[in-house]
């Protein structure tokens, strides 16, 4: 029984993400492309406004913006997509009785799935560039997918919900999301950063998270206490958002 109820959800994920995927690339020529075109001409402008004009001074520049933006992305496109996800399929919630949260897995599955995309880019830019990846680093890049992916879910259970009641969210988002951006080592390294600016940065869930992708991609390295600390405060935004998620669901037909 459980097991057959496991597939049906497993199904309806794979059913969601597919759906999500369709509606993206209807009607469009350039399809998977347009999952890397966005970073890659954001890389290209930050490359020749830091590096050539402010003259920052970080080796294989390009690679470092993009082993942050292509995470970067992912987080950022799933949570400003998350506040709508539940007021966007009204219908379903309020005339098929599911587990309302597989609506924002399927959403989080479809930027999952573009964020893999981007893998290839890196590592042809990388050998471009004469950065050659330790492929034995493959679970440490599964390590941090997972990790990530812990805070997105949390983050967007926790928006989506909160859209239902407070309509505002989805604007705040929008606005928190690229204050973050900023405050993330992504255009930047951290020791760039004043010591006494360096805590507001470290507040910021996606900091650890894109030190640790740079780390990973660029260096071969991978730095185990900044994970145990990162994925505790992931677990800790993913406990956050499950909660206000089970506390509201029950009144989600009512609002929407």
């Amino acid at each position: 029984m459980l097991g057959s109820k496991t597939n049906y959800y497993l199904d309806l994920i794979k059913v969601l993400i597919i759906k999500e995927l369709k509606i993206r690339y209807k009607n469009t020529i350039g399809g998977y492309l347009w999952s890397v075109a966005n970073p890659l001409v954001f890389a290209l402008t930050f490359f020749v406004a830091f590096k050539h004009t402010l003259k920052v001074d970080v080796d294989n520049y390009i690679l470092y913006l993009l082993a942050g933006l292509f995470p970067w992305q992912f987080f950022s496109n799933a949570i400003n997509q998350a506040p709508s996800m539940f007021l966007a399929n009204a219908c379903l919630i309020k005339k098929v009785i599911f587990p309302r949260y597989l609506l924002v897995i399927g959403l989080i599955g479809n930027h999952a799935v573009h964020f893999f995309c981007t893998f290839p880019i890196m590592l042809g830019l990388m050998l471009f560039f004469g950065v050659y990846p330790a492929f034995g680093d493959l679970p440490s890049v599964i390590i941090l997918f997972i990790s990530q992916t812990i805070l997105i879910i949390g983050v967007s259970l926790f928006l989506s919900t909160m859209n239902l009641f407070f309509r505002d969210m989805e604007n705040l988002t929008m606005v928190a999301s690229n204050l973050l951006f900023y405050l993330s080592p992504v255009l930047y390294k951290l020791d760039m950063i004043p010591s006494e600016y360096q805590t507001i940065i470290w507040i910021n869930p996606m900091t650890m998270m894109v030190e640790l992708w740079h780390g990973v991609l660029l260096h071969n390295y991978f730095n185990i206490t900044m994970f145990c600390d990162s994925l505790l405060y992931n677990l800790v935004l993913f406990i956050l958002g499950v909660v206000v998620y089970m506390k509201m669901e029950k009144r989600f037909a009512e609002v929407v």
